[in-house]
């Protein structure tokens, strides 16, 4: 049992989807976690092309990005200054365990 309801339901996908997805969003959190305070390393554009065909469609990716500390705007999704590295960091690791 994951202590993630995001991840769990990243690993209901095809394990070729799983790994996809979950190498996208290792790539995300550990850009962050490298350099805390580089701005473009918070901000993923939701036009992206990464992004919109390998974690939108994908059961639980973007909820996994949400449960790091990821929020919602009007064309990125941002890691703001108040959230939490050690909460990235946990889903980032769960998430890694699974592969």
């Amino acid at each position: 049992g994951s202590a993630s309801p995001a991840v769990a339901e990243l690993c209901q996908n095809t394990p070729e989807t799983f790994l996809e997805a979950s190498k996208l969003l290792l790539t995300y959190a550990d850009a962050i976690l490298r350099n805390p305070n580089d701005e473009a390393a918070r901000s993923i554009r939701i036009g992206n092309t990464a992004f919109s065909t390998r974690l939108l469609p994908v059961r639980g990716a973007v909820e996994c990005l949400f449960e790091m500390g990821f929020e919602e705007g009007e064309t990125h999704l941002i890691f703001p200054k108040k959230a939490s590295v050690e909460q990235l960091q946990k889903i980032r690791d769960l998430i890694a365990i699974e592969r």
